[in-house]
């Protein structure tokens, strides 16, 4: 064993995932777990962690109770543990800090992988010098003794406490994390932690009632908004600086926030909701399902004792947390009502939102100084339960931290240290002390809370008598005819504060205002589906259709815009037609909301050519920065030259476009390549926005990807160097991709230097791209989670973008046969080579050219001698699919492959390196963006489906709109033909500054 030592305490889902990574990487790891039997299975079978694809890996790792840990080691004293990680639960914490203290060497330390504010607690028995904070956002769940289901990619961030500067310890920490995936070091942990603790509490509030988390949010909006406000001024207080994560947007749900922000923000994080496979939080299977005591009781002890020193009233949290108690003791009690109730507490405190509409079905409430106008007395009832879409590549609610031991990963309902350096701490611990009791009973949990990173952008909500229906999770909706979006069949509030409650339900305007005439919500007949995550509905002259911050057709009124107009369906009996017609045109014409996809190009034709005449000026200064980037070797396969490659990168951007540190730039680095594997590091850079249209600023960045490394292997540029030929440049991964990256930095050096508005970007850099970014795509997913849309900067086909792209499997078929001697005892024999011919006929055949799908066995061996029947044979095949069906089909057909000779045994590993880039309504949109953008440049901007994969496969599947092909204008990708144009450089990287212009708004 290798690298640094770990004691994982609280061996479940979290942390045993955690401890598995760190054993596979080398790192001696030691399970302290009080579940005995999940002990013993780590013992005798190891720790495994099964995968999605069913595969599974196990490692052997010791696994001990607290007791054996004691006989073993005589009794504690000083230095048997160094760095350990807490994944307890929270109410366990007490007892199991109280057992590390005696035991923890003095400069060792304990990092807090749990919901709830802990690091205090910690702190007061091991030192503030000796407490790590961490946000930690992975799911995970046990399903057996000594076995761990990993969920997928999530989150993990590791700081010092109390928001001090990223120390050594944190780094050489979050270095060793890398083995499990996209950790990094932040010196505001408790931003992410606290911005937890509100979306939390609304997941807490939830479970006072038993329906899905995302309709009793849509239909409790204002209650929602009050009890994160009441967390956030606690957090306001202590100075913290919220962070966002998954589809919440912290930002968004603060006080003094404009209304129609807040809205458009909810209305994504509802659609997120909607995705999710399961609807429910951990809290309410706790209540109604486990029968056991929550854990959130505890998590906000601390809020209200920091609400208490300042102050702060704190009625809606408490009423929600009192709430919890009772259905402990009576899980019967759970209802609506209790929601209903916390809307009326909201009311009466005066706790609404500023420009908030009243919940749907509020009577005669006048809300933001405008008359009310009486809806009904009874909310809108549903004949069924919401139905949610099936979303690619997204997993269980957001916000898992905390584990039980032998358990499963419980909902991260709260999270958020107290600052454990204050002079609040001792408060703080005291208020989060929990009982002395390390032992937690062992639970077969859900694990309600991983990481998912799919992103919505549509909004609003019409009130309709049929609930508008989706498309596909990667898309848009389209109407068809119906008013959209419905939330769970109620009328939704306005989201600019100018209207009063909803109220006609069922009412389409179209062109013309509508009056409230109806004394009910409608009750749908029809349960409501989620609209896509990527992109916006298409318009077509549909009422209520939901657009992304885009304009509707002049004549549609009532249209749902996120952030800026009322919903359709809202009350207008007191409007006249009149009114309303010109409340609809002013709609219209409102700008895109901070966050969506643009609705159109930014820049003028005349600035589109600036751009272009100020790139043409400086073209053989791009053709200077291609070929000093090109003559840096970075061969996939060699781990010296990424990082030399990648360190001449890094000093170019500091050039280029600033160093980290100035004007708001920073830059990440994630280690990668350890555990015997090649990989280039990835990097960060985050750039601030710059010359946005007003609010705008504030909006989630757009991420630009280009990989670094090549094919072409070391020593490639000693016989086959840069070289220009008049328009044409050759040169070892010119193409494919450095020129599409060179031309990424220089579109927005043309946006600076002309006084161009630009958004807030992130520039990502991975350097394993061409060997199937196993070790990056972790880091991208996440990364993606938080933006907007992804430019990938690859090659383009002959001028085309690329809006569609194949996904990609490896797979091995493995035959094992009987060996015998061919000549003397032929009968005895089971030939393998002979089965897996029969076999690669079979795997050839699946192939269907029609539907974009190809198997090919690129691989075969088999046997030893001519003599001796072969006893076993492998076949390593690529499948191509150009759709997520064939996908599904091929996977079928692989899971059932079974032998012609029934003496042989066969087998099939592998997975899907790459999903399928399906060209969905977002795609397209990019598309027409950056084809308006190509217009005053004179191109004819076109796109094309390609076999190739790339990393925007990732991120499509991850929720994001995607456009590819934005890089170099050449051909002969992985081939001594490769080249690019200068030409095209100037001109490409002038389109790419024209689709970034219009993301600034």
């Amino acid at each position: 064993m290798r690298g640094h030592a770990y004691t994982v305490v609280g061996g479940g889902a979290i942390g045993g995932t955690i401890a598995h990574s760190l054993a596979r990487a080398g790192h001696p790891v030691t399970v302290v777990d009080s579940d005995a039997e999940h002990v013993a299975a780590i013992r005798e079978r190891g720790l495994t962690v099964e995968h999605g694809n069913g595969g599974f890996t196990a490692v052997r790792v010791p696994a001990v109770t607290p007791a054996e840990f004691e006989t073993e080691h005589g009794g504690p004293h000083p230095g048997q543990l160094t760095r350990v990680l807490l994944a307890v639960k929270a109410q366990a914490t007490e007892g199991a800090v109280r057992w590390i203290a005696p035991r923890l060497a003095p400069d060792g330390y304990a990092v807090s992988v749990q919901n709830g504010f802990n690091e205090a607690l910690i702190a007061r028995h091991l030192g503030a010098e000796r407490t790590v904070a961490a946000f930690v956002n992975i799911f995970a769940d046990v399903t057996g003794p000594g076995v761990v289901r990993d969920g997928g990619p999530g989150a993990f961030v590791v700081g010092e406490p109390d928001g001090a500067p990223v120390s050594e310890r944190v780094r050489r920490l979050v270095g060793d994390l890398q083995a499990w995936g996209p950790a990094h070091a932040t010196d505001n942990v408790e931003g992410y932690l606290w911005a937890k603790a509100g979306f939390g509490a609304m997941l807490a509030a939830t479970s006072l009632a038993d329906d899905a988390m995302a309709d009793l949010i849509d239909r409790h909006r204002e209650a929602m908004y009050a009890l994160v406000h009441e967390i956030f001024a606690v957090a306001g207080t202590l100075g913290i600086r919220l962070e966002p994560f998954d589809a919440f947007e912290a930002q968004a749900f603060r006080e003094g926030t404009p209304a129609g922000v807040r809205e458009a923000a909810t209305d994504r994080l509802t659609a997120w909701l909607r995705t999710q496979p399961k609807d429910r939080s951990g809290i309410w299977r706790d209540i109604v399902v486990r029968r056991r005591p929550v854990e959130v009781t505890t998590h906000y002890a601390t809020v209200f004792a920091e609400a208490e020193h300042a102050g702060i009233a704190t009625p809606v949290l408490r009423a929600v947390i009192d709430g919890l108690r009772e259905l402990e003791a009576d899980p019967g009690g759970m209802s609506e009502s209790r929601l209903y109730e916390l809307d009326r507490l909201t009311t009466e405190a005066g706790l609404r939102p500023a420009g908030a509409t009243g919940p749907a079905g509020t009577a005669g409430v006048s809300h933001a100084g405008t008359a009310g106008s009486a809806a009904t007395a009874e909310p809108a009832a549903t004949a069924e339960p919401s139905r949610t879409a099936e979303a690619t590549g997204t997993a269980e609610p957001a916000g898992t931290a905390g584990i039980s031991h032998a358990g499963t990963a419980e909902t991260a309902e709260t999270a958020g240290p107290s600052r454990t350096g204050s002079a609040r701490s001792p408060r703080s611990a005291a208020a989060t002390a929990a009982p002395a009791e390390f032992a937690v009973p062992a639970a077969a949990a859900e694990a309600d809370g991983k990481a998912g990173i799919s992103r919505t952008e549509t909004a609003g909500s019409a009130a309709t008598t049929e609930p508008s229906r989706t498309a596909e999770p990667n898309g848009s909706a389209e109407a068809d005819g119906k008013a959209g979006p419905s939330h769970a069949g109620t009328a939704g509030p306005s989201h600019t504060g100018s209207a009063e409650p909803a109220a006609t339900a069922g009412v389409s305007h179209t062109g013309s205002a509508g009056s409230a005439a109806t004394a009910k919500p409608a009750a749908t007949t029809e349960p409501s589906r989620t609209a896509e995550p990527n992109g916006s509905a298409e318009a077509d002259g549909k009422a209520g259709i939901s657009h992304t911050g885009s304009a509707e057709p002049p004549g549609t009124a009532g249209v749902s815009h996120a952030g800026t107009a009322e919903r359709a369906g809202s009350a207008r009996s007191a409007r006249s037609a009149e009114s309303a017609a010109t409340a609809a045109t002013a709609a219209t014409a409102a700008p895109a909301p901070p966050g969506g996809l643009p609705s159109g190009a930014r820049l003028s034709g005349g600035e589109a050519r600036s751009v272009h005449a100020w790139l043409e000026e400086r073209r053989e200064e791009m053709v200077r920065d291609l070929a000093a980037y090109t003559a840096q070797g970075s061969s996939s396969d060699d781990r010296e030259e990424l990082n030399s490659c990648l360190e001449w990168l890094r000093g170019w951007l500091d050039e280029s476009l600033g160093a980290p540190g100035d004007t708001g730039i920073t830059e990440e680095r994630l280690v990668r390549g350890d555990a015997g594997a090649v990989a280039g590091d990835v990097v960060v850079r985050r750039y601030p926005a710059s010359r946005t249209a007003p609010g705008n600023g504030e909006a989630r960045p757009v991420l630009l990807l280009a990989h670094y490394d090549t094919v072409w292997p070391t020593g490639t540029l000693a016989e086959w160097p840069f070289r220009r030929e008049e328009d044409r440049i050759h040169g070892p991964g010119v193409f494919d991709m450095k020129a599409g990256l060179v031309q990424a930095v220089w579109a927005l050096r043309a946006l600076d230097a002309l006084g161009l508005p630009r958004p807030a970007c992130t520039l990502m850099l991975n350097g394993d791209e061409e060997t199937g970014s196993l070790a990056s795509s972790d880091a991208i997913v996440a990364e993606a989670a938080g933006s907007r849309a992804a430019l990938v900067f690859e090659a383009a086909a002959d001028g085309a973008v690329k809006t569609a792209r194949k996904g990609v499997g490896l797979f091995r078929l493995t035959v094992d046969g009987v060996e015998a001697h061919a000549g003397l005892d032929p009968a005895a024999g089971a030939s393998a080579v002979e089965e897996a011919a029969h076999q690669v006929l079979q795997l050839s055949a699946l192939s269907d050219l029609s539907a974009g799908t190809t198997v090919n066995v690129g691989v075969l061996h088999g046997g030893t001698r001519s003599n001796v029947t072969a006893g076993r044979a492998v076949a390593d095949f690529d499948v191509r699919v150009a759709s997520t069906a064939e996908q599904k089909r091929v996977e079928a057909a692989l899971t059932t492959v079974s032998p012609v000779n029934p003496r042989t045994k066969v087998t099939v590993t592998g997975e899907w390196n790459r999903p399928v880039f399906e060209r969905t309504p977002g795609v397209a949109r990019l598309y027409g963006l950056a084809r308006a953008c190509a217009e005053p440049l004179g191109l004819a901007l076109r796109e094309t489906s390609v076999g190739g994969a790339s990393d925007g496969n990732f991120v499509l599947a991850a929720g994001v709109p995607v456009l590819d092909g934005l890089g170099a204008v050449g051909a002969g990708a992985h081939a001594r033909t490769e080249h690019t144009t200068v030409t095209g450089m100037t001109e490409r990287a002038a389109l790419a500054a024209g689709v970034l212009a219009a993301f600034a708004g």
